[in-house]
């Protein structure tokens, strides 16, 4: 390996660590954005934390972290330490690495300590790295009950099977994943008026679709997907220009 490739080791290495660096800071920040930042934007994204479900896109975990952190009153330390790095090619390597987590959780009244192990793919994507897949094991647990400003041990040892440091979701994975469906497919109806797309605009009804729209001047009361059709058809032509922008959503 010449001088250069050695550098150039050197400097992938360095990068991965302050990638590393920049996801557990993230995490201790509430930050999703910087979060999402971390992880590759393409393909899947297997996460794999012991003790959590397992998520196979970076936006699905992304929310799920964003609700159980910027909605609960609690504070997270991670530390990453002993990190080695294995690369396996120019633009790939793995990595692991011991972590220590602390959670102070004011809601539930507890706090936790856990050793956990990372197991991590970076890949070099545009000029940087990335994650792609990280996945964690824990290997011990230590989290006190908190009264009148007493602290009581009531897991030592191992973790429980399912740990969320007491925080309580307020959706499922499966109820996000359902809701982003939602929001495309709303987005789907909008865009399809304003660009005057009738074939996709009708995938997005059922069969048997009512409709009841009011204006300022009008009222339309249909029933059925073709009536619907021929409604929007007879209302919006080439001479029309249309946009239509939702927002506030619940």
């Amino acid at each position: 390996m010449g001088l250069e490739e050695r550098l150039q080791k050197l400097e992938d290495d360095r990068a991965i660590r302050d990638l590393k660096a920049s996801y557990l800071r993230a995490c201790d920040a509430k930050d999703p954005d910087s979060l999402r930042d971390t992880l590759l934007p393409i393909g899947a994204i297997p996460v794999a934390f012991d003790g959590f479900p397992t998520f196979t896109s970076r936006d699905d975990f992304v929310s799920v972290y964003a609700q159980m952190e910027l909605c609960s009153r609690d504070f997270d330390i991670h530390h990453g330490a002993n990190g080695i790095i294995r690369f396996e090619g120019d633009t790939q390597a793995a990595g692991s690495w011991s972590l220590y987590f602390h959670n102070i959780n004011l809601e539930a009244k507890t706090l936790t300590q856990m050793g956990v192990e990372y197991d991590d793919v970076y890949v070099k994507r545009d000029g940087r790295w990335w994650i792609a897949v990280t996945r964690t094991k824990r290997k011990s647990c230590v989290i006190h009950s908190v009264e009148n400003g007493e602290a009581k041990v009531v897991v030592m040892g191992e973790a429980p099977l399912r740990f969320r440091g007491g925080r309580q979701l307020k959706f499922s994975v499966e109820q996000l994943s359902d809701l982003e469906e939602i929001k495309q497919l709303k987005h789907c109806y909008f865009r399809s008026i304003d660009t005057g797309n009738e074939a996709d605009l009708a995938t997005v009804f059922t069969e048997d679709v009512t409709i009841d729209y009011r204006g300022g001047g009008y009222r339309a009361r249909l029933q059925g997907r073709q009536n619907m059709m021929d409604f929007i058809g007879s209302a919006f032509n080439s001479d029309i220009v249309a946009q239509h922008q939702g927002h506030c959503r619940k």
